[in-house]
């Protein structure tokens, strides 16, 4: 049986690599990357490859995002929930087109928080603890709308003020989660676990 050229050209790279051998050339000097350094490197330089775009210099390679900031659940801290739960609890309700929709009435309450965060992997009982905290949390953020009663602000629903990740972990960073006791005092103005 006669073997395809593609075939038999990797069967000889492959013999040539494993009898120690370069069939590409040496490797990149820089192949080794620092412990620190997460980003891809670009191997090529424009010196080695015609063509190929030029090295970028570490500086100039984008930071990693800011992690979710955790959010306690009690006054001494002893429960909290991960900044990572708390950034895939904010994916699941920017995928529930009942939060983030174009009706009239889209927007988020209770119910439709708790069922965004049971689809987005939580079980009912995480998300109803979960629910308070996170809800007045991103009120106090600026990222529900404002309520259309004051009296009873949890009565409607509240729309985000962004559908953009980067946007709501932002404001999340940007303020403090609530108190303990600041969530027991919305609970009396209606908001429900």
């Amino acid at each position: 049986m006669n073997t395809p050229t593609p075939l038999a050209e990797l069967r000889a790279y492959l013999n040539a690599i494993a009898n120690g051998g370069e069939p590409f050339g040496p490797p990149p000097a820089d192949i080794s990357r620092r412990a620190h350094d997460t980003a891809i490197p670009d191997l090529l330089d424009s010196a080695s490859v015609e063509g190929a775009p030029a090295r970028r210099s570490p500086a100039a390679r984008p930071a990693a995002p800011p992690a979710w900031p955790d959010m306690p659940l009690d006054a001494i801290g002893r429960r909290s929930i991960a900044g990572a739960q708390i950034g895939q609890a904010v994916q699941a309700l920017l995928a529930d087109p009942d939060i983030t929709g174009e009706a009239d009435d889209a927007g988020l309450t209770p119910a439709r928080m708790r069922a965004a965060l049971v689809a987005g992997g939580f079980d009912a009982s995480a998300s109803g603890r979960m629910f308070p905290c996170l809800a007045l949390w991103l009120a106090l953020a600026g990222a529900l709308a404002a309520p259309a009663d004051a009296a009873a602000p949890w009565a409607s629903p509240r729309p985000l003020t962004s559908r953009d990740t980067a946007a709501l972990q932002a404001m999340l960073r940007a303020a403090p989660p609530p108190s303990p006791d600041a969530v027991a005092e919305e609970r009396g103005r209606g908001l429900k676990g």
